[in-house]
């Protein structure tokens, strides 16, 4: 009986070592733990230096952008291209560099003048189109109503021979005092229009170019006088033109500041959504999505803003500055927080789209069969 029991059991011993035989034979070749735990750190590291990043960059230009200094700075890098582009299109004429100091009034003459004139022009607005250049001579011709400012001779006989001539610092300084006194009537009036009626005073005017009581021959000069002067009808157009310059300029800060603070809200979503993904344990979170996802949330966010905008202009005649920021600020980053339910949201519009084109061409195409 015994003997029995010992042959029923043979075969079962024999297939156990049969099967781990066969086990021992094939070994399954796994990736050494070590191995293992350098990708996960790297991989650790990676993700959060990313995080880290974004957050500093999204926080960064979002301040620039609340405090309206990003747009400021993106309008002077377009102003400074401009410029180099448009240097040539002044069509103002003179030397190059500024000429030598002149100190006898027989070394200067009414086209030396002009001269300094256009070279301080040159350098002090440059690049700039002349409808935005304060017209200084057009100016000065009627604060001096004593004399010709233009004319060298003519100042140093009223002035007195003790007195001397102006030189070309003199002359610069002149046309500094009067092209800042027209950017503050500019800058500091209320709106104006052509018939506004706007006055400077002569007293600006330095003591060297102001008249003395005395005749030179046939001409009779008569003691300054000071007084205020009605600006000229140029001059009024380029306070207006000006004014309009800058209501534009705020207009357009305030639209490019609300444009990149929709970007970074965007981003900020999606860093948002990043970081409760990557806390989580539960949940895996590929390692490209850490570089993917905020870009991600600032284009939802651009697509917000120019749906918006494109719904404004068709339920409104408003201008499009008045559009209400505070939807769009919500909005952008809803887009970027739900920003996967967003993609998915598009995704199966998008598709059910292109399934219900493709039904129709192929009703169409079943409908209308082709010829051979």
């Amino acid at each position: 009986m015994s003997n029995t029991n010992d042959f029923l059991k043979t075969p079962i011993i024999e297939t156990e070592n049969n099967s781990s035989n066969t086990s021992n034979s094939t070994p399954i070749k796994e990736q050494p733990s070590s191995s293992i735990i350098k990708i996960s750190k790297t991989n650790a590291i990676i993700s959060n230096t990313c995080l880290l990043v974004w957050a500093i960059l999204l926080a960064v230009i979002g301040m620039q952008a609340v405090s309206g200094k990003a747009s400021t700075i993106i309008l002077e890098i377009a102003e400074v291209v401009a410029s180099s582009n448009k240097s040539s299109a002044l069509g103002i004429t003179g030397p190059t560099s500024s000429p030598s100091p002149l100190t006898s009034p027989t070394n200067i003459t009414s086209s030396d003048v002009s001269a300094m004139l256009n070279d301080y022009i040159k350098k002090t607005y440059p690049g700039r189109n002349q409808t935005f250049i304060p017209p200084i001579s057009i100016v000065l011709d009627r604060l001096q109503v004593s004399v010709n400012w233009r004319d060298a001779d003519e100042i140093d006989q009223a002035n007195g021979d003790n007195r001397g001539a102006p030189n070309s610092n003199e002359y610069n300084a002149l046309f500094d005092i009067v092209a800042k006194r027209l950017e503050a009537i500019a800058d500091f009036s209320p709106e104006v229009s052509v018939s506004s009626n706007f006055k400077i005073n002569n007293n600006i005017i330095p003591l060297k170019f102001r008249a003395t009581n005395v005749e030179t021959g046939s001409q009779k000069f008569q003691k300054f006088q000071e007084q205020e002067i009605d600006l000229p009808v140029e001059a009024i157009l380029w306070v207006k033109a000006r004014q309009a310059s800058a209501t534009a300029r705020k207009s357009q800060i305030s639209f490019l500041d609300l444009f990149i603070l929709l970007l970074i809200l965007g981003g900020f979503g999606s860093w948002i959504y990043l970081v409760r993904r990557h806390i989580d344990p539960s949940i895996k979170v590929d390692l490209y999505e850490y570089f993917y996802r905020p870009p991600l949330g600032m284009t939802l966010a651009i697509a917000v803003f120019i749906v918006n905008i494109s719904l404004h202009s068709f339920v409104s005649t408003s201008n499009i500055n008045q559009v209400r920021r505070e939807t769009l600020i919500l909005l952008a980053f809803a887009a970027g927080l739900l920003s996967d339910k967003t993609y998915e949201f598009i995704e199966k519009v998008a598709g059910k789209k292109l399934d219900d084109n493709h039904v129709d061409n192929n009703r169409q195409a079943a409908n209308n069969p082709q010829r051979e």
